[in-house]
């Protein structure tokens, strides 16, 4: 179980956590000095000089209030201050579609911080907590990111891990933001961090403890964001005023959007005369990563091309054709099971968005629409 960091791209969060614990471990090595941890990592080649003047001072700046506690909790702080002066976060401009998602988590957010006087005339303040729910890979965290990125706060990414689960872990978590003077945590896989009392392998204690830091983070600028793709399996108690009590539905991208990723992930590639209103008539419940997935398959068929002999093109409208007819929406599994929910009348009308969404999904496919034929 750990604390990480996300930007874009999982190869990328890879990187960068890794660049982070290598800064840390060398920091250790030389007896917490920053600025000769520092040089040394840069020496190492993970990156090229990096402001080191003002990197240093912010360092210090922003590890200050962590000098007298534990060396456990120094070095977390440590990980989590360099990850966050080193790597850009994105901002809701980066973010295509979602609008009424975007504005949702302005108002819980970005409006209080940055108008926070006429906000704490009408009583809001810039803690608050939120959960994201919907299909996968439609960007949840992302989002996280940049609301963090909009409201210039820094961003902590907590995720449970199947097999070990230390309630201690995100105890500290909570501390170390409330310790920096705020920030955006956000919280993956919260079906597993509260799941309903009955599940099997339920952690009553990793709930409770979780219950306990959300009543306890007032007066504090934190924003907690939950994420998560089984809002059916979580434990409802979670989920009101004080706690987790905004819900937004993140769904899989309408066809204004599609369109969008479509360019988006086609930037600065050899791209030839595409219809992209075409290709997102086709791609109906594919989600954000589907899309992203599908531009690089269809950029690889000409390349397999031209590493083989075959003369350079560029990427037309029959690679995408076939890249789609490959590769069908990861999403269709997630709405499969889905469909065969049974839940309580009080969580379809909690979660009426998703499930609008659920049963449109079935009247497409009972129309026999070829793109969401599952298996």
């Amino acid at each position: 179980m750990g604390t990480e960091f996300i930007i874009c791209g999982d190869k990328k969060e890879e990187a960068r956590i890794g660049c982070a614990k290598d800064f840390v471990s060398i920091l250790q090595i030389d007896g917490f000095d920053i600025k000769r941890a520092l040089t040394r990592h840069q020496v190492c080649g993970h990156f090229s000089p990096w402001l080191e003047h003002l990197g240093e001072m912010e360092l210090s700046r922003m590890l200050k209030p962590f000098e007298k506690k534990e060396i456990e909790c120094y070095a977390m702080a440590a990980e989590v201050f360099y990850t966050d002066l080193k790597f850009e976060k994105p901002d809701f401009f980066e973010v295509m579609g979602y609008e009424g998602a975007k504005e949702a988590l302005r108002e819980l957010a970005v409006y209080p911080a940055k108008m926070s006087e006429v906000s704490k005339r009408y009583g809001r303040g810039e803690c608050g907590g939120v959960l994201l729910y919907g299909p996968p890979g439609t960007g949840k965290t992302y989002l996280a990111n940049a609301l963090a990125g909009e409201t210039s706060k820094l961003f902590v990414k907590w995720s449970p891990s199947e097999s070990f689960r230390d309630n201690y872990a995100l105890k500290r978590t909570f501390d170390l933001i409330k310790t920096a003077g705020g920030g955006v945590l956000s919280l993956d896989d919260m079906e597993i961090i509260a799941s309903v009392r009955d599940k099997p392998g339920h952690d009553r204690a990793l709930t409770n403890a979780l219950l306990s830091e959300l009543d306890q983070a007032v007066d504090v600028p934190l924003v907690v964001v939950g994420s998560t793709n089984f809002p059916w399996n979580m434990d409802q108690s979670i989920i009101r005023s004080g706690r987790l009590g905004s819900l937004i539905y993140v769904g899989v991208p309408d066809k204004e959007t599609r369109v969008e990723l479509f360019g988006f992930y086609s930037r600065g590639l050899p791209v030839g005369s595409v219809d992209f209103e075409q290709l997102a008539e086709k791609t109906e419940f594919y989600s954000c990563s589907d899309i992203k997935a599908l531009c690089s398959e269809a950029a690889s068929i000409p390349w397999k091309e031209a590493i083989r002999g075959k003369e350079s093109r560029e990427i037309g409208q029959e690679d995408f054709e076939k890249a789609i007819e490959k590769m069908p929406s990861t999403s269709l599994a997630w709405f499969e099971e889905a469909l065969d929910i049974a839940c309580a009348e009080s969580v379809k009308k909690r979660f009426a968005p998703m499930f609008e969404e659920i049963e449109k999904y079935r009247e497409v496919k009972n129309r026999g629409n070829r793109a969401v034929c599952y298996g």
